[in-house]
């Protein structure tokens, strides 16, 4: 049991805590809708040149550079009784570096496009750095500053105003592609981002987090042991991580639903702007009902509903007859994005058997970084060298996303029926 002064505080600046949190989620989206990783930055490699394995590289690049150090960055940071600080510091390297992008893209896109492309994933493995030490902090503020009871609905509101402004900040960006000429219009989509991400995360260092004094920073190998004790967990937390780890490879579709639909119905640049916008707006609407939904009926159904988007963004992606229905699949990545951010997110915090959950965060990031990466480069290799080319990524992201859903739907128990466990107190099993 933690304290009872401990839990008053985190009702006490509940409210206060949230209104940053979501703020600077918000202003996040906002900013991060400039660089859309589905949206924007395919786009942009596609007008510099790239082929389709150089674009599929990307999001694998990213993932090498967000998951991988995961471990390593809670091995280091999971003993700080106050996290908001480091946790800060580590967001400006990949914010601040958009500016540097920007100065290449208007110096060398026309001239030099393949060192604009080499810089591009050079700001994809700083940013992705920079959020890796952070992510497993994130979380792990998450479970400290949100009581049990309404961690859905905070990770709703959270996500909520992050798609409603990050739409505000796709129609701002459709607006700059469509009148700004290139390629100053792509840099001052990265000015702009460089700008308002590093700014909007210096507001965390105003959060009210509660001192929690956790155990002292440990050698490595009994943080090993550690992660080996985790491994050898419940099979019902090895089923969960072997439905995300299999729902993770439908992620291969994401870096071409841009592309494909642009080439497919000869649409400019901008377009690429307004399917953002429609991912996101979609976003808004799967976290003001998957928070909720969540907390009523836990979060397992979260992600068979993230699982079945897949399944139907994938096979529309095929079928579209029109660039109107095409959006539909970025209103289905939408949801998806939505639901399993705040079904995964929270279905990991419920598995988790201890209060600290930096390390615990940070080894299922890990172990699902290799289907980040490999299914990127896979989905690369199909669109070239497929007859089907990009129409065989998508089918085949398809069948990840149904296997994904028969594994959750089947295997997968709701952490909150396990023996011990209650809704209110969201009391994991202990391994």
């Amino acid at each position: 049991m933690r304290p009872v002064d401990f839990e008053q505080e985190i009702k006490r600046n509940y409210r206060w805590n949230l209104g940053i949190i979501a703020g600077v989620d918000g202003c996040w989206g906002f900013g991060m809708a400039f660089v859309h990783r589905v949206a924007i930055l395919p786009a942009f490699l596609d007008r510099l040149g790239a082929s389709s394995i150089t674009i599929g590289l990307l999001p694998a690049v990213f993932s090498i550079a967000l998951f991988a150090p995961q471990l390593l960055a809670a091995h280091f940071t999971r003993h700080l009784s106050v996290k908001k600080n480091f946790f800060t510091v580590t967001h400006y390297p990949g914010t601040l570096s958009l500016l540097a992008l920007a100065c290449l893209t208007v110096r060398y896109a026309a001239t030099a496009p393949g060192v604009v492309m080499g810089s591009t994933f050079a700001w994809v493995v700083l940013f992705g750095l920079s959020i890796s030490f952070a992510m497993p902090m994130w979380l792990n503020l998450m479970a400290k500053l949100f009581p049990a009871a309404v961690r859905g609905r905070a990770f709703g509101y959270v996500w909520l105003l992050n798609g409603v402004l990050g739409a505000a900040g796709s129609l701002c960006a459709k607006k700059i592609l469509g009148t700004v000429t290139y390629p100053w219009n792509f840099a001052v989509l990265f000015t702009a981002s460089g700008v308002i991400l590093s700014a909007c995360v210096t507001s965390f260092f105003w959060l009210r987090e509660p001192v929690r004094i956790n155990p002292d920073a440990r050698g490595t190998a009994a943080f090993l042991r550690e992660v080996t004790r985790i491994l050898r967990g419940p099979r019902e937390f090895l089923w969960f991580l072997a439905a995300r780890l299999t729902g993770t490879f439908s992620m291969m579709a994401a870096a071409f639903y841009t592309v494909a639909g642009l080439e497919r119905y000869k649409l400019s640049s901008a377009a690429a702007a307004m399917f953002g916008a429609v991912l996101l707006i979609a976003q808004v609407i799967g976290s003001l009902a998957g928070g909720r939904l969540g907390d009523a009926l836990g979060f397992k159904l979260l992600l068979v509903l993230a699982c079945a988007t897949d399944v139907a963004a994938g096979t529309l992606a095929i079928l579209a007859p029109s660039p109107v229905w095409y959006g539909v699949v970025f209103a289905l990545f939408g949801l998806r994005s939505s639901f399993l951010m705040i079904g995964g997110h929270n279905l990991t915090i419920e598995y988790c058997p201890t209060e600290d959950k930096t390390t615990f965060v940070a080894l299922v990031s890990t172990i699902l970084c290799p289907a980040y990466v490999l299914g990127p480069i896979l989905g690369g290799l199909i669109a070239k060298y497929h007859p089907a080319g990009y129409n065989a990524v998508f089918a085949v992201a398809a069948c990840c996303g149904l296997a994904a859903l028969l594994v959750t739907l089947l295997k997968v128990v709701e952490p909150r029926r396990l023996p011990g466990v209650s809704v209110s107190s969201s009391r994991s099993r202990r391994f």
